[in-house]
């Protein structure tokens, strides 16, 4: 999310999907805006691609509009047991949480068990002081 006094509307940009991750800003979002309506829809076309598996690699959208905070936000795939990419969807968590400037918000489904929670355990183990969550 980008603060720009000129955006009067919000301007959505997704991240192509094989930009190379050294790519400047210019190479690597979409030239085509995304209307704020259709970003569910994007994205949930992203993710039938992928059918049985859970992609290592996040979905980034860019959000750049007047009244809105300059941040980044990563919405990144759970990390569940019963996944069949467990160990690098945690690789690719890891190396975005582990930068000393990040914060780290963990949401769970709210139907999950307590009991089977592993989000915690994870987030945890990166932020044993807590100091970033």
């Amino acid at each position: 999310m980008i603060t720009d006094k000129e955006k009067r509307a919000p301007c959505c940009r997704f991240r192509k999907e094989n930009a190379p991750s050294g790519s400047s800003d210019g190479d690597c979002f979409e030239q085509q805006e995304t209307p704020v309506g259709n970003v569910a829809q994007v994205i949930t076309q992203r993710m039938v691609t992928m059918i049985d598996t859970v992609s290592a690699v996040p979905i980034v959208l860019r959000v750049e509009y007047e009244h809105c905070a300059t941040m980044t936000i990563y919405d990144t795939p759970a990390i569940s047991l019963q996944a069949n990419n467990t160990q690098a969807v945690s690789d690719m968590v890891t190396s975005i949480i582990e930068k000393k400037q990040r914060i780290i918000v963990c949401l769970e489904q709210g139907t999950v068990s307590w009991r089977k929670s592993i989000s915690r355990a994870f987030v945890a183990s990166h932020s044993p002081r807590k100091d970033k969550v």
